[in-house]
């Protein structure tokens, strides 16, 4: 299982980590490139079995994905086992300001969380990003 900890942590991959220590985590380390739409720079990303993790300018984890929701465990519930508006209004509590996009999620800038949902309005996967991520600071 993997305790979220929201803008800080999902299990054992931390914010801020250095990609060296990540990398000692996991036995299948995968790398993937990519612009992201509306990015103005590359961006490194490495895929750790049940995670898809970006890095910043001093290689260090900026963005944490996982999207094994059976595994994931927010405040002792497993996020696979809580119905998505439970979660919503549960974030909603801490963050009033929180974004949702109909049929795709949420995130809170505040706690640096988000949620994605599959087509069948299901948790897909779960987001811990640094401060000020969401706020698109590799834009234009």
């Amino acid at each position: 299982m993997y305790e979220i900890v929201f803008g800080r942590s999902i299990g054992d991959v931390k914010i801020g980590m250095k990609r060296e220590a990540v990398r000692a985590l996991f036995t299948d380390v995968e790398e993937w490139r990519e612009v992201p739409y509306g990015a103005d720079q590359e961006i490194t990303y490495n895929l750790c079995g049940d995670f898809l993790i970006a890095y910043d300018q001093e290689d260090r984890v900026d963005f944490i994905s996982c999207d094994a929701p059976d595994k994931l465990v927010l405040n002792g519930m497993i996020i696979d086992q809580a119905e998505y508006v439970d979660l919503l209004e549960k974030v909603r509590e801490l963050d009033p300001e929180l974004e949702e996009e109909d049929e795709v999620g949420f995130t809170s800038v505040k706690l640096g969380f988000g949620i994605s949902l599959n087509d069948d309005r299901e948790v897909d996967s779960v987001q811990v990003v640094v401060e000020d991520y969401y706020g698109w600071k590799n834009c234009e």
